[in-house]
């Protein structure tokens, strides 16, 4: 189980910055353990392969620790340079269900711990080649590759995993490994692919806590 590993730097949200997609895959490539795969992402993935969301993770993502002790996913990587699961022939095979990370691209934003309703925005530097031609301002570039219903999801499972912290600092250090259970199979098993990935996600973060609060006895 290795560390998630995003290494991008702050960016202002009111910035531009210069882009042009040169179509040539290497921002699929050498990205062991730093394509995060989120519940949303996972459920139209499923979607898409017509799979459940537990035989998706199985076949295509890895399970990483966050740094404040959360499991997430991250897709799976082929040698021998460490390129995405789903590239193919230099290609996206996945691309109408590809990731948040992955549309974002070479942004990347997530909600501030402190402001909870607050983006922070960061930008990759890894593919100098790319930062060329025309000019993006950052903000206006999450709004355009990232549906609304992303962004809502992304600040409701922060404040549903914030909550959680103060339930999982009372359970005892021997029950790790059933917390980690518990945070995976809330968060990106237990989904009706008939039925509304948000209505059933806030249910779940209700389950996922009530499940912790049961470690602590």
């Amino acid at each position: 189980m290795g560390k998630f590993d995003s290494g991008y730097p702050l960016m202002d949200p009111n910035k531009s910055f210069r882009f042009t997609c040169q179509q040539c895959g290497n921002c699929c490539r050498r990205v062991a353990n730093s394509v995060m795969v989120e519940g949303l992402d996972l459920y139209r993935l499923a979607e898409l392969l017509h799979m459940d969301m537990a035989e998706v993770s199985r076949r295509y993502t890895d399970t990483v620790m966050l740094a404040w002790g959360t499991p997430a996913l991250v897709l799976k990587v082929v040698k021998p340079d460490d390129a995405c699961v789903f590239l193919k022939d230099n290609n996206c095979s996945v691309h109408p269900a590809r990731t948040r990370a992955c549309r974002m691209y070479p942004m990347s934003a997530v909600p501030d711990e402190t402001l909870k309703d607050t983006l922070i925005f960061n930008v990759s530097g890894e593919q100098q080649h790319h930062f060329n031609g025309r000019w993006y301002r950052a903000r206006k570039w999450i709004d355009d590759n990232v549906h609304t219903v992303d962004q809502t999801y992304v600040k409701m499972e922060c404040r549903a995993l914030l909550e959680c912290v103060p339930i999982m600092n009372r359970i005892p250090h021997d029950r790790e490994d059933d917390v980690r259970s518990q945070m995976l199979r809330w968060r990106f098993f237990e989904f009706d692919m008939d039925q509304s990935f948000l209505l059933q996600f806030i249910d779940n973060m209700e389950k996922l806590k009530q499940a912790l609060e049961q470690l602590t006895i």
